[in-house]
């Protein structure tokens, strides 16, 4: 069985200027997305009912550092916009490990706002400005203590190092994919 589906995805590239956001190329995409139940799990996979993490034994181990190679799912699928470390009254966590703790508090209650959990992330984006070995360190360290998701199957995962962000006290910016179950 396969299941096409058409999703229209807006790809929107800011460049920041020392004041604000300034628009710079705003594109339409079509994207045909293809699914097909999972095949037999093989060597270095795991099953969360409805995605099939996968981590095979010929490429790096990436649980290591906390992401997944490929994830593969079928249900609801729900994105969340990028997330920032301010709270509902626009108040801006002081220091980078508060804006990261925020970030992924604002993470939960999107989530959960659609009828989803952070278990059900199939993939993430982390959007860090200066990014540096002690930046991913405070990122690292608040997803586990947060418990944001099993450390054997995370989603699959990319941090990108950018020189800024729509405002400049932003910091951090997450977004994601989630995939709720049938």
């Amino acid at each position: 069985m396969t299941v096409t589906v058409a999703v229209v995805v807006i790809v929107v590239v800011r460049v920041i200027v020392r004041h604000g956001p300034a628009p710079k190329d705003v594109r339409k995409t079509a994207v045909l997305l293809t699914w097909r139940p999972p095949a037999p799990q093989p060597k270095g996979a795991a099953m969360v009912k409805h995605m099939h993490h996968v981590n095979p034994p010929t490429l790096p181990n990436s649980l290591a550092v906390g992401y997944s190679q490929a994830v593969t799912a079928k249900g609801k699928l729900v994105f969340v916009a990028g997330q920032v470390g301010w709270n509902a009254q626009g108040v801006m966590a002081p220091t980078f490990e508060a804006e990261v703790r925020q970030a992924l508090e604002n993470v939960r209650i999107a989530l959960k706002e659609c009828g989803a959990r952070t278990d059900h992330v199939a993939q993430i984006r982390y959007f860090i400005v200066g990014l540096t070995h002690e930046r991913i360190g405070v990122l690292s360290k608040a997803l586990r203590e947060l418990q944001m998701w099993d450390p054997e199957k995370p989603p699959a995962g990319t941090i990108i190092g950018i020189a800024g962000l729509a405002r400049p006290e932003f910091n951090i910016e997450i977004e994601l994919m989630a995939v709720i179950p049938e």
